[in-house]
């Protein structure tokens, strides 16, 4: 999903000369441009207007796995010691996939996490909204580059072959992972 700012600027038109161009007010261009809260009328004359296609997803009411959240898992492994967090950010994962509600992944871990596994959770949250196709939370978004290399597998005869492998979403933050480091076997 690409911004609407970046759409519009790539069609080289300002906020006022799509305002016009879509028969809405400028306000409206502009809140859309920031936050991306809209109408939905608003919404796709502005994505007919830069030659957009619209895809409206419903997200239903249902009760969000809150044990298998974000914070949940984070305050779990800070409980049960940072050497737990393999079972409690794989229970993530886990309830991520099996129902891509967003939710799980909505709020940061709570104080008090080794700031190796904040960056971990972190680049988890990232790799699998990046997955979905989703856009993930504020917080995940946030670069936390660690001041020395994080190896999660911590067997030496690995760390060459994390080094080539691990995904964007870890290397980001100086975390080393095998690229199927978020399989289960």
């Amino acid at each position: 999903m690409v911004p609407l700012r970046s759409l519009r600027r790539r069609s080289g038109l300002s906020e006022r000369a799509l305002a016009e161009a879509c028969d809405v007010a400028r306000g409206s261009v502009r809140a859309l441009d920031r936050s991306g809260n809209t109408t939905i009328g608003t919404f796709g004359k502005v994505a007919r207007a830069l030659g957009c296609e619209v895809t409206i997803a419903l997200h239903t009411s249902a009760p969000c796995d809150s044990v298998a959240s974000s914070v949940a898992v984070a305050a779990r492994t800070a409980a049960d010691g940072p050497r737990s967090w393999r079972v409690h950010f794989m229970e993530l994962v886990d309830g991520f996939r099996r129902t891509l509600d967003p939710r799980l992944l909505l709020l940061p871990p709570p104080p008090g996490l080794p700031a190796e596994l904040h960056a971990l959770l972190a680049s988890v949250v990232l790799a699998l909204c990046w997955e979905a196709g989703i856009d993930p939370p504020s917080w995940a978004r946030v670069r936390r580059f660690l001041p020395r290399p994080f190896f999660p597998s911590e067997t030496e005869s690995l760390k060459a072959s994390a080094l080539v492998e691990s995904p964007l979403a870890f290397r980001r933050n100086n975390i080393y992972v095998l690229d199927n480091f978020l399989e289960r076997a």
